[in-house]
């Protein structure tokens, strides 16, 4: 292999990735959680790979367990969100062996409580 070849440019490794693509994801179910909560989720796509060590990451703040590949096409997880995680949007990725896939967004809002109190003043002319 000279230097400018990559394992990838080899024919075996291209026919390889034609029979186990990385996986990719199309959706995610749900697509948001509050903090302090724990979150079953679903993540749709293509190419994961049943009897593969399979992980996901979430970022920080966020606790992934019960990873099961449904199919080749669905993965279930429980995310348990710790109540101080930083909001905002998120990228999950799902790793099976050394194949990493594309991002998918996952949403930590806010949560704002809002309070509005009517206080009628009346006078009492007894």
């Amino acid at each position: 292999m000279t230097k400018k070849e990559h394992l990838w440019e080899k024919p075996l490794a291209k026919a390889l990735l034609d029979i186990y693509p990385p996986p990719s994801f199309d959706n995610i179910i749900p697509n948001s959680a509050l903090a302090g909560t724990t979150e079953p989720i679903f993540l749709l796509g293509r190419g994961f790979q049943p009897n593969r060590t399979t992980t996901i990451n979430a970022g920080e703040g966020i606790v992934v367990s019960s990873v099961e590949v449904v199919s080749e096409n669905a993965i279930f997880a429980n995310l348990a969100i710790n109540e101080d995680a930083q909001t905002g949007i998120r990228n999950i990725s799902v790793t099976n062996d050394d194949l990493t896939t594309n991002n998918i967004q996952f949403a930590l809002p806010e949560l704002t409580i809002t309070a509005k109190f009517d206080r009628a003043v009346t006078k009492d002319n007894s």
